[in-house]
């Protein structure tokens, strides 16, 4: 299904769930890591700094599909 790439890499049959608890284990670490390490704050004072973020996402997005959008039509 996958071809000859297929036994070689992610889908191999021997690696087993070890993987997968590696990266778990790693992800976890690091949620740790940055909320030990950040500086408490008050949640009235992060409401705003994160709806900023927030919007300045949302619009990040809507040129990159603008751009995406208008770039592949000759």
């Amino acid at each position: 299904m996958f071809g000859d790439w297929a036994n070689h890499g992610v889908f191999r049959k021997d690696r087993g769930h070890l993987p997968a608890i590696a990266y778990s284990l790693l992800a976890a670490f690091f949620v740790g890591v940055v909320l030990y390490a950040r500086p408490p704050t008050s949640p009235v004072r992060l409401t705003p700094i994160l709806s900023r973020m927030g919007g300045s996402l949302l619009c990040f997005c809507y040129a990159a599909n603008a751009l995406v959008r208008f770039r592949g039509n000759p």
